[in-house]
Formats: structure tokens, C-alpha cells, sequence
């Protein structure tokens, strides 16, 4: 970490001029260093800005020993003077999304002595949070209130650089044990942490806070969140799906769940009585079938019941092979179960003859037959035919 960086020194600073320092042909366009640079470079669970120097884009910035590496989609002269401009849209959900990042851990980590093992931020800001131990939902309500709080207060966010001698008398969170340049980022009494990303200079510019899962991971607990207008834009969205679904079930909003599990139960238990008289109806037309080797049928049904169709045919008549098919989008459905013949082996012959895709195990087939309903049963009466 360069303290003298500009995205260190200058956080707001949208636009900049530098020197191209190098230029190199790379796989994917060109690397290129300059004598100084408002681009955040990847590191710290963050991504790295993009935008644009002069007329070319970059599409990734690094950092090795110190110099940091911009790649761009076009080819700089030595020397040569340039413009940059971050695309600060991206940039500022970076600075949103990572100080609220620092407040939700901190919070976590003074309430419940958890320490945050694990961080991602995507180019989305969308942030993934592992925490070694276990929250409740309750727990995770209570810390979304007292984070946005916090928030709203609009505390300055202080960044210091203290030395070896100096840290070993401050109290500061750390993922590991730090050397070098270590860059402490404070809010106000609620969390100091160490850390080389970029933040707003106050808390009100974070806009607000929304923690949107939490789920067990390893021996602790994951965490998802968003800040600023990604939680904006995700309330919008969640806000016109229940204006939505409000009117269809007739219910308010705070009915919807409610009424949700209620269709449920209901589509359930119409579920069980359509399969029950399923059942009954695979008896009756078994019972109905004249006697054949080979038994073919045709039936508007699903894969599921065109396999409990073929196993109870098999089961209940002396045919050899039971087949189901079922027209759906101008193609013909099948499945095909036998206990005497290997229909692995069967199916690429029939799949040839009635431009058909498909496979199976030896006991039972299914797949696709191009052709029409005619044409099938000719090609299988000439089967049965054989048997």
C-alpha cells in the first residue's frame, strides 16, 4: 500500500492527469503504469475501479511491488500526457458498500465478540461476510437497525497510518497479523479495522444498509448484504413484487406470505387427488388393454406418469415391453420399460427409424420420436410382429 496514492489521498477524485510511465502488449490488450494514479487497484475482497484513460478503456487495474498495473485496450506512448476518468457510478457503491461493510462488522464484533473471517465485495455491490460464530435472524434485525443508525448520524470516517510502535497500543480488528505500511480505518466509536479499501468520508454517505440472507457456513454463519443504491433498487423491486402479489390473493401485503403457504397447502392436496385418480385410471385402462407382446399407448401424461404407466403394464399384463407416448410440441414423448429385452440396445434401432433421440438403462428408455403417431405404431407393430 502507497499512502500517497490518490484513491488513498483523494478518495472523491473522479478525474486525474499522469504520465505514462510503460506501456507493454499484453494477451488482452496493453498494461500500462503511470506516475500516479487515482485507480484503486484489486485487493482487499474489492474490486478495482474501471473507466477510461484518454479514449481507452480500462478494464482491470492490479498492483505488484508497489506499482500498480492498469489494463487498457490500447497502446500509450512513453512519456506521453493522459486523462483519467473512473467510472465513479462503480466507484462510490465500492465506498458505500465497504464502509457499511465496516459498521455491520463492527457491530458484530463488539455485540458478540464474532470476528469477520471472510469478505467479498462484486462488481454489483453485493457483499458476502463470514463471521466465526452463530446469529439468529433476531440478531441480524437488531444489527441492520443499529448499522443504519449509525448511518444516519453522518460520523466522519478518520484513516490513519500509525506506526509498528504505535499499533501495538491501539485496538483495531485484523483478519492477520500485519507488517508494513497498515492503513486503520475508524468510525467513530463503533469499529476500527485495519484495511487498504476505499470509503466514503462520512457515514451519511453510505446511504443505507440492508442485510438480505443469513445462513450457516462452516462453524459460523454467512452473511449477505447491500448499501447506498443497491439497497434502494433492491427495496423498489421487493416493493413491487408484494404491490403484485397483494391484489392477486386478495390479501395486504403483510397477508402475503400467509396466503402464499395457504395456495400451497391447496395446490398440495389437489396434487395428491389428481394422483390418486391417476392411479386409478392406470388400472382401469390396463385392465382394458387387449392382449400383446408388445403393449403401446397413448396418453396425455407426464414423463413421471408415463413411467408409473409402463412398470404397472408390466406388472399386470404378460407383455414383454410397455411403452407410453405423449404428444407434446409437434414430437411424440416416450418411455419404454421391459424386463426380458435390453432396451439400451433397442432404442438407437428405434430412435433411427422415427428420427428419435434418447437413452436409458436396459430396463427402461426414454426420449423423442420426430415422426407421427401412424408411423410409430407401424414400426412397433412390426416389432411386436417379430417378437
Amino acid at each position: 500500500m502507497d499512502p500517497q496514492a490518490y484513491y488513498y489521498q483523494y478518495p472523491m477524485m473522479k478525474e486525474f492527469d499522469a504520465v505514462v510511465q510503460s506501456c507493454q502488449k499484453v494477451t488482452k490488450g496493453y498494461v500500462l503504469t503511470l506516475d500516479h494514479t487515482a485507480f484503486y487497484p484489486e485487493g482487499g475482497g474489492q474490486p478495482c475501479d474501471v473507466g477510461r484513460i484518454d479514449t481507452a478503456s480500462v478494464f482491470d487495474v492490479q498492483e505488484k511491488n508497489h506499482v500498480v498495473y492498469h489494463y487498457v485496450d490500447r497502446a500509450f506512448s512513453v512519456g506521453q500526457n493522459v486523462h483519467g476518468r473512473i467510472d465513479w457510478n462503480r466507484r462510490f457503491l465500492m465506498m458505500q458498500s465497504h464502509s457499511g461493510e465496516h459498521i455491520v462488522s463492527g457491530l458484530i464484533h463488539a455485540q458478540f465478540g464474532y470476528d469477520n473471517v471472510g469478505f467479498h465485495l462484486d462488481p454489483h455491490g453485493l457483499m458476502t461476510i463470514d463471521f466465526n460464530g452463530v446469529l439468529r435472524p433476531a440478531d441480524i434485525d437488531a444489527i441492520e437497525m443499529l448499522a443504519n443508525d449509525v448511518v444516519s448520524q453522518d460520523i466522519p470516517l478518520t484513516i490513519a497510518w500509525p506506526t509498528k510502535e504505535q499499533r501495538k497500543h491501539m485496538s483495531y480488528r485484523s483478519k492477520k497479523a500485519l507488517d508494513g505500511h497498515v492503513r486503520i480505518v475508524t468510525i467513530g466509536p463503533y469499529d476500527t479495522c485495519a484495511c487498504c479499501g476505499t470509503h466514503v468520508e462520512r457515514t451519511g454517505q453510505i446511504g443505507s444498509i440492508k442485510i438480505l440472507s443469513l445462513e450457516k457456513h462452516r462453524q459460523g454463519v454467512r452473511l449477505q448484504l447491500i448499501c447506498g443504491r443497491k439497497a434502494i433498487m433492491d427495496h423498489q423491486q421487493k416493493h413491487k413484487i408484494c404491490a403484485q402479489l397483494s391484489p392477486l390473493f386478495s390479501v395486504p401485503v403483510e397477508g402475503i406470505v400467509t396466503a402464499v403457504k395457504k395456495a400451497q397447502e391447496d395446490r398440495n392436496e389437489k396434487s395428491r387427488t389428481i394422483r390418486q385418480w391417476q392411479d386409478k385410471y392406470i388400472v382401469l385402462k390396463t385392465a382394458m388393454l387387449p392382449s400383446s407382446k408388445i403393449q403401446l399407448i397413448e396418453e396425455d401424461v407426464d414423463r413421471l406418469t408415463m413411467r408409473d404407466f409402463c412398470n404397472y403394464i408390466l406388472e399386470h399384463t404378460d407383455c414383454v415391453v410397455a411403452m407410453v407416448v405423449a404428444k407434446n410440441q409437434g414430437a411424440y414423448q416416450y418411455v419404454m420399460a421391459s424386463q426380458k429385452i435390453d432396451l439400451k440396445i433397442k432404442v438407437n434401432e428405434l430412435n433411427a427409424l422415427l428420427a428419435g433421440r434418447g437413452g436409458g438403462q436396459k430396463e427402461m428408455v426414454q426420449g423423442t420420436f420426430r415422426a407421427d403417431i401412424e408411423t410409430i405404431k407401424k414400426v412397433i407393430q412390426q416389432w411386436n410382429d417379430s417378437l
